[in-house]
């Protein structure tokens, strides 16, 4: 399996949660199978709630091969989830621990010192 990341699109505090779309191609006997997925990153009470949306294959021949590579590839996904929240775990206690430097004021101006 290959991926190309097309964009990282985020939203803070905004209607839309943040989010990562990338452009997923699934090599198979029978030929790719070329799709976009999106993973949302929802604000909860609890924590965060983690929300992958697929967008249908474009050709009738790579839909028909994505029914029969469908539930595998969700089996690999929900297998992936406890890595994937280790990670979002270890990255936010590395921004805790080191928060960025805070910036420098302005001179007489406007120019930053």
């Amino acid at each position: 399996m290959s991926s190309q990341w097309r964009d990282w699109p985020v939203s803070v505090g905004g209607p839309r949660p943040a989010a990562a779309t990338d452009r997923t191609i699934i090599d198979t006997p029978h030929g790719p199978v070329r799709f976009l997925h999106t993973i949302e990153f929802e604000p909860d009470a609890a924590g965060t709630i983690i929300h992958y949306r697929f967008a249908a294959p474009d050709t009738e021949e790579e839909r028909e091969l994505g029914k029969d590579i469908a539930p595998a590839y969700g089996d690999t996904l929900r297998s992936r989830i406890p890595g994937l929240i280790e990670q979002l775990d270890d990255e936010l206690a590395a921004r805790l621990a080191d928060p960025e430097p805070q910036l420098g004021g302005r001179r007489a101006g406007g120019i930053p010192s």
